[in-house]
């Protein structure tokens, strides 16, 4: 909960505009999503060009590279370009590997 508000603030201190379902989500709506799985990112635009940006979080023990081809598959999708991973575990030597 607090990486996400966290990263809400960073967004748009560096003017990003983020979905008001997201910017005002409360701990209560938080926990009822992480108890359904449901997708926790948080996707953005920047105000002066546009461009979209995602925060994902990984929260299992380890991220492998596995995820890593998950969250790089859903940047195409939705063309975006960058994207913020919060990791709470672990990165493994080959997820590692792939980052670089």
């Amino acid at each position: 909960w607090r990486a996400r508000c966290t990263a809400i603030e960073m967004l748009l201190d560096r003017g990003y505009s983020v979905n008001d379902s997201d910017e005002n989500m409360d701990l209560e709506t938080f926990i009822d999503n992480q108890l359904r799985q449901a997708d926790l990112s948080i996707r953005a635009h920047h105000s002066s060009d546009n461009k979209p940006i995602c925060v994902y979080f990984n929260s299992s023990d380890k991220l492998v590279t596995s995820a890593l081809r998950t969250y790089h598959e859903l940047m195409n999708e939705n063309n975006i370009g960058h994207a913020i991973l919060v990791v709470q575990g672990v990165i493994t030597t080959p997820a590692r590997l792939t980052i670089e």
